[in-house]
């Protein structure tokens, strides 16, 4: 009984030897993405250390500091300090910007350290301000230590050859604004050669070089040359297009300036909240930041660089920090050749008959259908999951995508391997049958099925059952998926370089097992020798898909679930031997352990998830006094009430129209009538109201009462065109809002003495305009409330004086 049982349960060798292979070499390369280690603060002082750099990081996060608020300022001011104990001499840019319907009073900070020969200027660039509810740690409090503690350690280094100018732009989470000025205004930008823009989308992970300027290849030469841990893919550019994010570089990158991008992007949950602090800053990442600013300031520093090439690079990690790149030109010789080594690999199997054509077909649309499914059954699972936590409850997914992405890993390998096994030995009409089910049933549930999609299910699951019914030789389904990926390979070739290498290594190491089972007997598929080399050459897929699924889901989120595990196909797809080596004997085996582990992460991530200090609850409350109707209101855009807002809202709050405060809002949002002291509301004075030329012209000035840190304009204009000028500024054309009659334009860190503004108009009609002014320090100090639990942070917490006015009609004089 005991040797019977024994046969059951333990796998042939085969099967574990590739079954552990494989877990190595995916858990290998996951720890080897690691950021580097941390210089601790007692080192050298020629080093660069993530630990003297975190000293600033109370002075810098201790709390948000969005543009316009005293805690700005304060960051600003200790910056500026510290620039001067290092005797640099640092310039305030201060300046006035209008710029995409957005204005600001704007105070960039500006440092340069000469170099010794007439050479060129490499500009780097941190933004010191953040959004109104993240402190800013990582984003971008990183990037201003690792400037400071980078000024610092060069100055324990003998003079550099070309000038370094370091960049504390005002405004970037409000519209890339300070940025924006300087490329307007300053003469240094025309100096510029080089940027390096340090930014974070996260709390932790590797510095990723995401961003460079056209012709990048000789910068992206001598980032290999100069960085110790060089970290970067070039599909980055691609995915960084497909998100809603926007760095500072932008702005140099429009003009043409070369430049360096880097972000690092673990725990991307943090992003924009709370939870960027100092105390889930991993000082890894920083560390990761250093290596690489100070490597470019140390060589680019001394060195006579092209900044501009004649051709964009193929860049991308081989192991760890291990870099390759080459020329976009060697990508079309590249993908010819590996084209045509992998025809004549076929072609070679055709003819020693170990291939069959229309078999091998046959496994190229089976492995496209296996995609589909893949797709089908992971988007219907992430849409089945948000509808258990849909609206903001959908943050507890989020925090928890990480072991979701790998329960979902988990389960596309055991649904591979049972697809492929099922296919190699030949469909049963109830194994097909049960997967066609399941699809149905997921779409079903997650609301997806319609009556295309399930015509299309059962035309592939017909055709499967036609096509597969009889066993295949072992090498014509991987041949069939071989093709795709070459398919794959001279499409992204020749439409995306940058995407290439994705496919076309692992396709050409994938090649060389295909090519021995081809050329040799088939009995070497049975050979310990042959298994250990099937792992060798999947080394590059195991290694880069992983990451890649990782990468794709930190930076499109969870919602492209469907997608994440697409791309987990393609990488199975390229692993049907080691599947069929793994299931050919015990098929439920090794798969059905698979299979329980993902379906048990998933479970646990999924189910029964609460909030916890780490792990917060968002929520905001909103202080609007309303000028015409002399009264103040607690707001909320939130659907009801939560434990927290309940002390404003009360249990039962009232419903009152959203468009009191924002036009063209036809909501109800809960409220409640506060007997707290309205605040104060703003000044307006016409300043002059004229008609020339058959242009009404009006002019105000502006002047916020209170502290403010933004103020919002809402102009209605009877769908005429309305133009403003902010200031001595250029007149600017304005656009619809919500392409309705209403215009609307914000201005940030509106000066105390208030701002005028021109608008221009036909004559003849009324302007009306509904003003916002914000303070987005959060709740007014004369009000006491209780704070929040451990387990809620502020997401949206403000207060708002809205007032309208009414600027009556001019008729057009005559002569004029």
């Amino acid at each position: 009984m005991r040797n019977k049982l024994t046969g059951i349960l333990i796998p042939k060798k085969e099967a574990l030897l590739i079954t552990l292979g494989i877990l190595f070499i995916v858990f290998f390369g996951i720890r080897l993405s690691h950021p580097p280690k941390v210089i601790p603060a007692d080192a050298p002082d020629s080093l660069f250390s993530a630990e003297r750099a975190a000293r600033h990081l109370p002075n810098i996060a201790a709390e948000p500091n969005p543009i316009g608020t005293p805690a700005n300022q304060a960051v600003r001011d200790y910056i500026t300090d510290l620039l001067e104990v290092m005797d640099l001499e640092p310039e305030l840019h201060q300046t006035e910007l209008y710029y995409a319907q957005r204005a600001a009073s704007l105070e960039n900070i500006l440092a340069r350290l000469p170099g010794q020969g007439n050479g060129q200027t490499i500009l780097f660039m941190g933004h010191y301000d953040t959004v109104r509810d993240a402190p800013g740690a990582s984003d971008n409090g990183a990037a201003v230590v690792t400037m400071l503690e980078l000024i610092r350690m060069l100055q324990h280094h003998p003079p550099l050859e070309n000038d370094l100018i370091f960049f504390f732009p005002d405004g970037e989470e409000v519209g890339l604004l300070g940025a924006q000025a300087f490329m307007k205004e300053h003469p240094w930008a025309e100096e510029v050669d080089l940027v390096v823009n340090l930014e974070a989308m996260g709390t932790t992970g590797q510095s990723l070089l995401f961003e460079t300027g056209e012709n990048n290849l000789e910068i992206i030469k001598e980032f290999a040359r100069a960085v110790p841990y060089p970290a970067g893919q070039s599909i980055s550019v691609e995915i960084y297009k497909r998100m809603p994010n926007a760095t500072d570089y932008d702005i140099f990158k429009q003009k043409g300036y070369q430049g360096l991008n880097f972000a690092y992007i673990g725990n991307s949950f943090d992003y924009h909240t709370g939870g960027d602090n100092i105390e889930h800053t991993d000082l890894r990442s920083i560390q990761h930041h250093g290596s690489h600013a100070a490597a470019l300031a140390l060589h680019l520093g001394n060195t006579a660089f092209t900044p501009q090439g004649t051709d964009n690079a193929v860049y991308f990690n081989t192991v760890r920090y291990g870099f390759a790149s080459y020329p976009f030109s060697r990508v079309p010789a590249i993908t010819i050749l590996i084209m045509l080594i992998a025809g004549v690999i076929i072609a070679a199997g055709i003819y020693r008959e170990r291939i069959r054509p229309l078999r091998l077909l046959f496994g190229f649309l089976a492995v496209v259908i296996y995609l589909g499914t893949l797709f089908a059954v992971f988007d219907a699972l992430q849409h089945i999951i948000a509808a258990v936590y849909p609206g903001e409850s959908y943050r507890l997914i989020e925090y928890h995508q990480q072991g979701i992405l790998i329960g979902f890993s988990l389960l596309a390998v055991a649904l591979s391997a049972f697809y492929f096994h099922i296919l190699i030995k030949g469909v049963r009409l109830w194994q097909i049958l049960l997967l066609l089910i399941m699809v149905l049933v997921l779409q079903w549930f997650a609301g997806g099925l319609s009556f295309l999609t399930f015509i299309i299910s059962i035309a592939a699951t017909a055709w499967l059952w036609f096509a597969h019914r009889k066993p295949a030789y072992i090498w014509e389904l991987p041949a069939g998926a071989i093709a795709l990926w070459t398919i794959l390979m001279v499409a992204t070739g020749f439409s995306l370089p940058g995407v290439s290498y994705l496919f076309t290594w692992p396709l050409l190491f994938s090649l060389v097992p295909l090519c021995i089972s081809v050329l040799r007997k088939p009995a070497a598929f049975d050979r310990p020798l042959f298994w250990i080399l099937l792992l060798i050459f999947a080394i590059p897929v195991l290694i880069w898909f992983p990451h890649l699924m990782k990468l794709f889901q930190l930076s499109m989120g969870l919602e492209q679930a469907g997608i994440t595990m697409t791309i987990a196909g393609l990488m199975t797809a390229l692993l049907i031997p080691h599947l069929y080596l793994i299931s050919r004997n015990k098929p439920w085996l090794i798969p059905g352990v698979v299979f329980l582990a993902g379906l048990f992460l998933v479970w646990i991530n999924t189910t029964n998830l609460d909030y916890d200090e780490r792990h917060r609850k968002q929520n905001h409350i909103i202080y609007a006094t309303d000028v015409d109707r002399e009264a103040s209101y607690w707001l909320s855009l939130a659907t009801e009430p939560d434990a927290w807002t309940k002390q404003f809202l009360t249990d039962n709050p009232d419903n009152i129209p959203l468009e009191w405060f924002i036009p063209l809002h036809d909501r109800s949002v809960p409220a409640a009538q506060s007997s707290a002291r309205n605040l104060s509301a703003p000044t307006i004075e016409v300043l002059a109201d004229s008609i020339a030329y058959g242009e009404r012209m009006l002019q105000l000035h502006v002047k916020p009462e209170r502290q403010s840190s933004r103020m919002t304009f809402f102009i209605q204009n009877d769908e005429q065109e309305l133009a403003v000028q902010v200031g001595h500024l250029e007149k600017q054309k304005l656009q619809t809002y919500r392409n309705e009659d209403w215009y609307r334009f914000a201005y940030y860190a509106p000066p105390e003495e208030g701002i005028r503004l021109k608008f221009y108009t036909t004559p003849g009609r009324a302007i009306n305009l509904h003003l916002n002014v914000h303070d987005d320090s959060g709740i007014p100090d004369f009000i006491p409330y209780q704070e929040r639990p451990p387990h809620m942070m502020a997401s949206g917490d403000q207060s708002i004086t809205s007032s309208f006015y009414v600027f009556d009609p001019m008729q057009e004089s005559e002569g004029l």
